[in-house]
């Protein structure tokens, strides 16, 4: 049986998944800070960085804005999730347990360019064209066909 992480256990837990998976491990940026990348790879990264940063903000404001009670907007919210959840566990949880906690889906993001060459059946793009100004045709030409059924255009 599945049992409630506490808050401090909850933490400890996204932690230990951050020491695994932390984007510091990754092997591009290995590359970047033992100085192994050119000029080109480095401008290039911190375009996508930039970019990246800069729609973190307006995706949150998008969120909250689609929020139905305006107090949830201003209140810090106490989530509750099952420790299987976090441990990936196949076990089935009793329907009394899955009523007391936070259900959810996990969701993915990623930058277009990173998106290259993959599909999705369902993609929600949050158009930020604007930025690559000549290039603005073949950065929504790829992001629109990462979708295979189904995508919404945040505008």
């Amino acid at each position: 049986m599945s049992t409630l992480l506490s808050r401090t256990d909850f933490t400890a837990a996204l932690h230990a998944i951050g020491e695994r998976q932390y984007h510091d491990l990754h092997p591009f940026h290995k590359r970047l800070h033992g100085g192994e990348l050119t000029k080109g790879q480095i401008q290039a990264w911190a375009l996508n960085r930039f970019y990246y940063q800069v729609s973190i903000p307006r995706k949150d404001l998008t969120i909250m804005a689609r929020m139905d009670d305006p107090a949830l907007r201003r209140k810090p919210q106490d989530i509750r999730v099952l420790r299987s959840v976090i441990a990936g566990s196949d076990e089935e949880v009793p329907a009394i347990l899955r009523r007391e906690t936070e259900e959810f889906t996990y969701g993915y993001a990623l930058t277009v360019h990173k998106a290259q060459g993959s599909q999705w059946d369902k993609v929600v793009l949050f158009d930020e064209s604007y930025a690559f100004r000549e290039h603005r045709a073949r950065w929504l030409y790829t992001a629109l066909t990462r979708a295979a059924e189904a995508i919404t255009v945040v505008v």
